[in-house]
This record gives structure tokens, C-alpha cells and sequence, in this order.
């Protein structure tokens, strides 16, 4: 798989994790307001598993605080609507209410004329397991007056195949398998279960990686020489397809032999990329095998070496780490293919071109989401790019004897 290919499969990742963190999910209509404030799901239909995100818009002109549920209750009270009468339900999961980065736990401030976002991440799974109808109601208490806010009606349904499929087949196994590690690890700290999780999982694919790697830099070796081609044969496409397969069959390459072992190994790295981003968050203990299930979410500690709270945010520091290491990696590629491929083209320039671009443009990128989600999620990157790292260097050395 040529690195020009490679770099796009990776900018469609980090642009799919961009959106799932960044893209609002479309606003479901409202009706003119009849009290101060008004609830609002952000749909009106969710799937088993997906979060619920509740909507709060002050229609007046004073900021309004209003009271939540003690933590680790949820924020306002949770009922299944039914066809006779509705049942309230209710969760109290092993939130670490101290730490947690949620603005949930005594009250929330909606400023005049503006929506706040409340989301049930700590409570969804737990709350909604059953399919139906359910609403969010609340007592609200201002100062002159008390009422009760009754959200739109909204439904869950069962989730659908590629889910089911993707929670069984990779989600679940990872998810139980960083909480096994954080529960031998003496001390059981989080970030050393991120670090040992993700170099577990990238040894396991060393074997996939090598292939795709060493398929890569034939390629790249071979690269002058179907450039050549494509400039003399420009004109007659059934000779230039006859000679690169002479080529390919005489180096022993397949071109696709690069992509294959790549394919396979990204649904993984998504699956551990949202594994390391739900981190301890316990209402994901419906995910947890048997053996598992008496596992103390409170137990764990989340201060990686006293310099990182994994479970918030790190804006500076780790970003830069991130960011630097994921443009090392980029820049050994970019060196190899410069040396390797000596042929001076429109298509060589070219492809130049686009990995100059990416040498820059991908580490800010990396470093922009790493500073907005979880210092959890960013160690693991910078893990997983080290390892990357290493991996290119000895594969160069072993082809460089060989």
C-alpha cells in the first residue's frame, strides 16, 4: 500500500473521530414555551447504548441555576411511559462525583435567552435498558415561583446489526480486557492499563503491521521504476499494465498486500480508541463479562505519575507530546520515500507534495483533537504512535540487511 494511501486511511480516521467528538446531532423541533424553561431531547429516538442528551433553554432574561439530583443519582428523574401509568427509573452507578468532568453535581447554570446541553453519559445504559417511551421531568424552584418541567416524549429502540455485531466482536472483548488489567495492576491506575492495553493489542498486530510495512517499502523501492513506466507506456495503458506486472512479479509484490493487513487492523483501533475514551465510566458495566461484573469502579486511579488526570482534559502539554511524536513518525516515512524514489515526475512531485502536507497538517490535527477529549485517550495515542515508531525502525533495519 503506497504511504500516500496510508496517510489518507489515517486522515479519514482522525476526521471520523473529529466529527463523532465535535458534530451536534440534529435538533428535534420545539413547541412555544410555556414555562421559564423548557427540556429537550436532541432527538427523538436513540438507539440501545447511545447516549441521551437533554436540552435546557432559558426563555428568560436572568440566568436560572437549577437543582440536579444528588450525584451519583442522574440530574432530573427518569420515567418509562406506559399506556395506564408511567414508572419512574432510577440509577445510582460508582460515579466518582468529586472528580468526574461533568457540571452535574449540584446544580447547572442556564445563562438568560441560552441552551445548555445536559448529557446522561454516567447514567444512559443503566437508565435505558428497556425499549419504549420514556420522559425527563424535574421540579424547577425559582425564586418566586416552583414548577415542573416535563421533557418531549422519546423512544428507545433496538439497536441494529453492525452494533450488535461491532459491541460483541470488538468493543466488549477490549473493554473487558482494559478492566482485567486495571485490576491486577498494583495500585490500579488507569493510565499504566491504557499503556499495557494498547501494547498488548499493537503486539498482537506486529505480525499484520510488519507485512503491510514491508509491502510498503518494496513498493516505495520499486516506485522509480514503475514512475519510468508510466511515462514511457503514457500512451498505450495494455503495455504500461503488461510491464508493472513483469515488475511487481519480479520483486515478488503485491500491491495490495500493504492495504489488507491495514483494513483489518482500523476497526480495531476505533474500537480501543472508545474503549480508552469511556475510560471508568461505570455505566458501561452492562459490557462486563461475568468474571468482571463485582469490579469497584472507585478503586481506580486516574493520576497518571501525578502529572495527568486522565479523565479530563490536558490542553498543553500532552497535545504537544502527541503532536510530536505522531510528526516524527511522518517525517521517518517521508525521509525513506525520498531516498527510495530518486525519480524527478509530475506524479512524483506530486505525491511529494501531498506528503509534505501531511507532515504538518496531521500532527496539528492529532494534537487539536488530543487537547479536546480525555487525557486517557491521549496517552494511548501517544502509546500506540511510539509504538509505531519503534515498529518502522526495526522493519527498516531488517530490510536494509536483508
Amino acid at each position: 500500500m503506497n504511504n500516500k494511501y496510508l496517510n489518507y486511511a489515517i486522515l479519514f480516521l482522525l476526521i471520523f473521530l473529529l466529527g463523532q467528538t465535535f458534530l451536534s446531532t440534529p435538533q428535534v423541533e420545539t413547541e412555544q414555551p410555556d414555562t421559564p424553561i423548557t427540556f429537550q431531547t436532541t432527538k427523538n429516538s436513540y438507539k440501545q447504548g447511545k447516549v441521551i442528551e437533554l436540552k435546557l433553554q432559558n426563555h428568560t432574561d436572568e440566568n436560572i441555576n437549577i437543582q440536579l439530583n444528588s450525584c451519583p443519582e442522574e440530574p432530573f428523574n427518569v420515567y418509562k411511559v406506559g399506556s395506564e401509568e408511567n414508572t419512574q427509573v432510577s440509577a445510582t452507578p460508582e460515579i466518582p462525583c468529586e472528580s468526574i468532568n461533568n457540571p452535574y453535581k449540584e446544580e447547572i447554570l442556564i445563562k438568560a435567552q441560552s441552551t445548555s446541553t445536559l448529557r446522561y453519559n454516567y447514567w444512559s445504559n443503566q437508565l435505558f435498558q428497556e425499549q419504549g417511551r420514556y420522559k425527563i421531568s424535574a421540579n424547577i424552584k425559582l425564586p418566586d415561583e416552583t414548577f415542573q418541567v416535563n421533557s418531549n416524549e422519546f423512544e428507545i429502540t433496538e439497536p441494529g446489526l453492525i452494533w450488535k455485531t461491532w459491541n460483541t466482536v470488538l468493543y466488549r472483548p477490549i473493554y473487558n480486557a482494559l478492566i482485567f488489567l486495571i485490576d491486577i495492576i498494583p495500585g490500579k491506575n488507569l493510565g499504566v492499563g491504557i499503556i499495557a492495553l494498547t501494547l498488548i493489542i499493537r503486539g498482537l498486530l506486529y505480525g499484520q503491521n510488519k507485512k503491510a510495512l514491508t509491502a510498503q517499502k518494496k513498493m516505495a523501492e520499486i516506485q522509480p521504476r514503475l514512475n519510468n513506466l508510466r511515462e514511457k507506456y503514457k500512451d498505450n495503458q495494455q503495455k504500461l499494465a503488461e510491464e508493472t506486472m513483469k515488475i511487481w512479479q519480479e520483486h515478488k509484490v503485491n500491491p495490495m498486500s500493504g492495504c489488507m493487513p491495514l483494513l483489518v487492523q482500523f476497526p480495531i483501533l476505533i474500537a480501543l480508541f472508545y474503549v480508552v475514551q469511556d475510560g471508568i465510566n461505570p455505566d458501561q458495566t452492562l459490557f462486563l463479562y461475568a468474571p468482571l461484573k463485582d469490579f469497584t469502579f472507585q478503586n481506580v486511579t486516574t493520576n497518571f505519575l501525578g502529572l495527568l488526570e486522565l479523565t479530563k482534559q490536558n490542553l498543553y502539554v500532552l497535545p504537544l507530546i502527541v503532536g510530536g511524536l505522531q510528526f516524527f513518525q511522518l517525517y521517518l516515512a517521508n525521509q525513506r520515500n525520498k531516498n527510495q524514489n530518486k525519480t524527478k515526475n509530475k506524479q512524483a512531485e506530486q505525491m511529494q507534495s501531498v506528503q509534505n502536507t501531511m507532515l504538518y497538517f496531521m500532527p496539528v490535527m492529532i494534537a487539536v483533537i488530543t487537547a479536546s477529549l480525555p487525557a486517557g485517550v491521549g496517552l494511548y495515542w501517544g502509546t500506540s504512535t511510539l509504538f509505531a515508531i519503534m515498529q518502522q525502525v526495526i522493519i527498516n533495519k531488517e530490510t536494509n540487511t536483508n
